[in-house]
């Protein structure tokens, strides 16, 4: 993306080392007025469980390989009166109760500024 997006980042909890859940907060609102906000969720798994999720996700056929970590994201759309929604998150298909996992990606730096790019045209590019 050739445009600079400026938003802040909060980290909300740390285990260890590792950063597990972070929230961004973008400078701007939206052309509808709204304040739009990512939390992010930083999830390491050890998939020793068969009913882990990325091992079930790998066995019927949403991804093509386990994945070690993954991040998840829930996006709030906040408007001039407080009204606060769920829209604009590339993870939920259209239908609202659907994982795309297009956008179910390992814990990294470059997939984490993909999620927020989404976000941002998702909300912010009409």
């Amino acid at each position: 993306m050739s445009k600079v997006i400026l938003y802040k980042s909060e980290i909300r909890a740390k285990v260890e080392d590792r950063i597990t859940r972070e929230v961004i907060t973008f400078n701007e609102l939206n052309n509808k007025g709204e304040k739009i906000q990512i939390e992010l969720c930083y999830n390491y798994h050890d998939n020793t469980s068969k009913n882990s999720l990325p091992v079930l996700w790998k066995k019927h056929g949403y991804i093509d390989r386990v994945l070690t970590s993954y991040i998840t994201i829930d996006t709030y759309a906040t408007d001039k009166n407080g009204n606060c929604w769920g829209k604009y998150n590339p993870q939920v298909k259209e239908n609202g109760r659907t994982i795309n996992f297009n956008y179910m990606l390992e814990v990294n730096k470059q997939n984490r500024e993909k999620l927020i790019d989404e976000v941002y045209k998702l909300a912010f590019e009409d």
